[in-house]
This record gives C-alpha cells, structure tokens and sequence, in this order.
C-alpha cells in the first residue's frame, strides 16, 4: 500500500488507485477497488457518527442507486492511524468481548481500562507503536508491536496482536492490519514477527499462515481454561 506524508506514515496515499498495489508474495493483495474517492467515502459517512457495517452497506445503496460488495466498501473505508490514549478504552472494550470465546487471550475475566494504561504508555510510534483501525470514524480493531523477552538482544524481534470487533470479523480488516504491520516493521528496526496463538484458534493460525508465516515453536497444554488443556503455537515471520 502507498504511504502518505512523512508526518503520518499511517496514511495512504490517494494517488494509489487500489488497495493491492503491494508486491506480490507475502503481502496482501485485495482486488482492485475504484479509486481513492473522498466524496465517496464522506458521502457514506455522512458526518453523522458511526454506523454498523450492514447500515453503512444500507446508506451507501440509498444513497448513490449503486449496490457493492460490503467487505470492498468496507475495505475501502478503513483507516489505519496510531492509537492515543482517547482510544484504550475502545481497545479494552474489543479486547474483552474476544474473552468469552476462549481463542484469543490466555485472559480469562475482563480488564479494566486503568489496568491496561501502563501497557499503553509502555508503547511507542516509533518503536513499538499501537495502530487502531477505524470505520466510519469508530475503532473497529487494533494491532500492537509487543517487546520479545524484554532482552536488548532481542531488539529486532517483536511480538504482534490483532483483535478486530466482533461486528466486524471476515471483512478484511485483520488482513489490513497485518499487511501494514509486515511492510512497516523494517521502519521499526525489526527483522522478525512473532504471533502467539492458541492451537484451536484456526482462523487466526490460517490467517497468519496467508502472510507467510510459519511454525517456529509449539508449547503443547500450556494454557488451561475452564477445565481444558489448550496448546500455544508460536508463528514466526522474517521481515527484513
């Protein structure tokens, strides 16, 4: 994807006329959307707050006669920019609906946004920063970079995590997100990605495994839940 101005290297350039002009390979390459249009996403929006996804879908059909694939519209929508701490109580809220499930966090009861503000401060931009993913103007997911081991010697290595809110799981958005994260992590000073992933949760090892990642480690039964012995797969990309 096309970075916009040094200032927010988060933001795409409207010159690109697709989300798929990454190089082929590793990175995600969605079909080719209309070009970047402005009045075609503020027409959408609206500026009258947030939508779900299926009423985003009914607005746009209402009000430009046209129908088009939601996962594209909403695709083309997204906006990835770093996170502030006006967003960590939108992260803690997506991080805690993803407990119940028992697939993506070892966590068993909810968090409190207090609880997670020294988490957030620990992250850098520069660093290791934390990115949310917006919709319609509302934080529909997040990615952060996580320090390996706390080691100097592991600078160059990073842990990354994804949670994406229910109402918008299969629309892309995780694949946004980890594309930028993968073509990003050199600016970070990195040379690998590790993702940390329940062996039951298949759609995320699948997911991760689409960006070419691979199996570097297996912590068999390690993490018990509600009675049940689950394993840890540990992911690992190089990126440099």
């Amino acid at each position: 994807m096309s970075y916009g101005s040094s200032a927010d290297p988060l933001t795409p350039s409207c010159a690109a006329q697709s989300l798929g002009d990454a190089p082929s390979g590793r990175l995600y390459n969605p079909p080719k959307l209309m070009k970047c249009n402005t009045t075609l996403v503020a027409t959408v929006s609206g500026g009258r707050g947030s939508r779900s996804p299926d009423a985003i879908m009914q607005y746009y059909i209402a009000n430009t006669q046209q129908t088009y694939n939601l996962k594209l519209l909403i695709t083309l929508m997204a906006n990835i920019r770093y996170a502030t701490i006006n967003d960590l109580s939108a992260i803690v809220r997506i991080y805690n609906t993803s407990i119940p499930s028992r697939m993506a966090t070892a966590d068993l009861e909810p968090v409190s946004v207090s609880s997670r503000r020294g988490w957030f401060e620990f992250h850098s931009p520069n660093k290791r920063p934390i990115w949310v993913i917006e919709v319609d103007n509302v934080v529909a997911g997040w990615l952060s970079f996580q320090a390996f081991y706390g080691r100097s010697a592991y600078d160059g290595t990073a842990e990354i995590s994804i949670y994406i809110a229910s109402e918008y799981h299969r629309q892309g958005l995780a694949k946004q997100l980890l594309a930028k994260a993968i073509k990003y992590s050199p600016n970070l000073g990195l040379q690998n990605l590790l993702a940390f992933i329940f062996g039951h949760n298949h759609p995320s090892l699948n997911l991760f495994e689409q960006f070419g990642f691979q199996t570097w480690g297996k912590l068999p039964k390690v993490a018990l839940m509600d009675g049940v012995e689950y394993d840890l797969v540990i992911m690992g990309l190089r990126v440099e």
